[in-house]
């Protein structure tokens, strides 16, 4: 999910704050497992790290600097976390085929 805008005033009557943790929980809920956004307001970008977001790289956009930020929201294995993931399927399909057979 790319972010375009996120802003809040005292127009709105909530609290930004308050309102991060919920967003990123239905985002998780809908089935997102990244959000990112280019930073224009840098006392945002410095409430958003606290949240997780990370400062990826920084981009030029309309004659200004912005920096990208990401957050993840599901746990990301590692390759070797994959690969015996991986492994342990087709050793457990395998057995599965061995135990038809025999009641067959």
């Amino acid at each position: 999910m790319y972010i375009k805008y996120l802003a809040s005033n005292e127009n709105t009557g909530r609290n930004l704050l308050s309102e991060i943790p919920a967003f990123l929980e239905y985002a998780k809920q809908q089935g997102y497992t990244k959000i990112n956004f280019h930073g224009l307001n840098g006392r945002l970008n410095n409430v958003l790290t606290r949240y997780g977001f990370e400062r990826l790289h920084t981009d030029n956009m309309a004659s200004f600097m912005v920096d990208f930020y990401e957050k993840n929201l599901t746990d990301q294995k590692s390759e070797e976390e994959i690969t015996k993931d991986r492994i342990n399927a087709f050793e457990q399909k395998y057995i599965n085929e061995i135990k038809k057979e025999y009641v067959v």
